[in-house]
């Protein structure tokens, strides 16, 4: 539970080999394609016929904006405020 709580924390390093680590480089790699182009192509299509996107952008931002909203002293408010994040991750190249 813990990953899925902190992978929105900014500043997460390899060095401290946590699972909030690897999920929010995960997360980053498929919403965002964050080093997208170091995986084999073939992989990544593969990836994406096996585990459609489906509406994840759409979706992912409209909860990033309602969390920003509720908790305006949060992390999602921080990154919202920071970097558009909600805005951003809805008109990515991944995003279809």
């Amino acid at each position: 539970m813990d990953g899925i709580a902190n992978h929105i924390t900014p500043g997460l390093k390899k060095e401290d080999q946590s699972v909030a680590y690897y999920l929010q480089a995960g997360a980053m790699a498929d919403l965002m394609g964050l080093r997208a182009w170091e995986l084999p192509s073939e992989l990544l299509s593969r990836t994406e016929q096996r585990f459609p996107r489906l509406n994840v952008h759409r979706e992912v931002s409209q909860r990033w904006l309602a969390e920003s909203k509720a908790v305006p002293s949060g992390r999602a408010h921080y990154a919202q405020t920071w970097s558009a994040f909600a805005h951003i991750v809805r008109f990515l190249p991944l995003a279809k």
